[in-house]
Order: structure tokens, then C-alpha cells, then sequence
């Protein structure tokens, strides 16, 4: 099929259009075809491999904040209380959010427990406004007991 030029006339004005001439359809080969899904297979394979590692390391940093949540609360009550020994040695459940739960709740995910010691003696001399005493708070999840966070705090009580 040959086309050629059309002009055509509209109120005087001549508008000249042109309609291709159809030599040989243009696309892109089979061969195009397969490397380029080839190129964009092989990228979302690589991106949705890293996606394991990104959730866990979200789990672990997810874990980690919590964590320190709970043990300025406990580290605050222990202040609030005025005395680290009233919450020493007994264990309390936490949900997700970082806040505590009842030991039978489904809902339980950590569970921590805060004992009192005392610290060395060099701490105890540079610290002589009161009582010194080191409040150790252990975190773990409930169901991988042995991931535990431990941390150490030292209080101080006033005479």
C-alpha cells in the first residue's frame, strides 16, 4: 500500500496533512523481549531476597526498643518508690507495646525481672550522698528465653 501527501483546503487556509507511509511494521523482537523480563526478573529476586533479612533486622531493632522501654519503667518505679527493693525479685509481663500485662494474658511477649545488689565499693566512696545500689534489670522473650537483655542501673537513696 503507497500513500502520498493529501492537502486540504478549510476556509482558506491550507493544512497540509501527511499519513505515513507503511514500509515495514516497527516493535521489538522476541529476542528484546525475553533479555529485558530477564533484566527485570533477575532485580525482583534480588529485592524480594532481601526482604527476610530487612523484617528480621525490623523484629531485632522492634525487640531492642521495647526492651529499653521496659526497663526505664521498672527503673522509674524503682525511683518513684524510693527504694529499689520494692520490686525486687519478682517477675512482670509486658505485651508488645512495652506495656505491662497479667502473667496469663495471651498477649504476653516479654517478661522481666529487676534485682537489687550492691556495687563496688570504688563506686559506693565516689558516691557517698546516700545508699548506693545497683538495680539489674534482665529482659527476655517469652518464647526464645535464652534472647535476654540485660541492664545495669545505679540508684542512689537519700539518708
Amino acid at each position: 500500500m503507497h500513500l502520498t501527501r493529501k492537502v486540504i483546503l478549510l476556509n482558506s487556509f491550507k493544512v497540509k496533512a501527511i499519513l505515513p507511509r507503511f514500509s515495514r511494521c516497527k516493535g521489538f523482537s522476541l529476542v528484546e523481549v525475553v533479555l529485558a523480563l530477564g533484566v527485570m526478573s533477575f532485580g525482583l529476586v534480588s529485592i524480594v531476597g532481601l526482604l527476610p533479612a530487612g523484617l528480621k533486622t525490623m523484629h531485632e531493632s522492634v525487640c531492642t526498643t521495647v526492651e529499653a522501654q521496659i526497663a526505664q519503667q521498672l527503673i522509674n518505679d524503682a525511683q518513684l518508690t524510693g527504694s529499689a527493693a520494692a520490686i525486687n525479685d519478682s517477675t512482670r509481663f509486658y505485651d508488645w507495646s512495652g506495656k505491662e500485662v497479667s502473667e496469663d494474658d495471651r498477649r504476653v511477649v516479654f517478661a522481666a525481672r529487676a534485682t537489687r545488689t550492691a556495687p563496688a565499693s570504688s563506686i559506693t566512696a565516689k558516691l557517698s550522698s546516700g545508699v548506693v545500689s545497683t538495680l539489674r534489670v534482665r529482659i527476655w522473650s517469652v518464647s526464645r528465653p535464652n534472647n535476654v537483655g540485660d541492664y545495669s542501673f545505679i540508684l542512689t537513696e537519700k539518708n
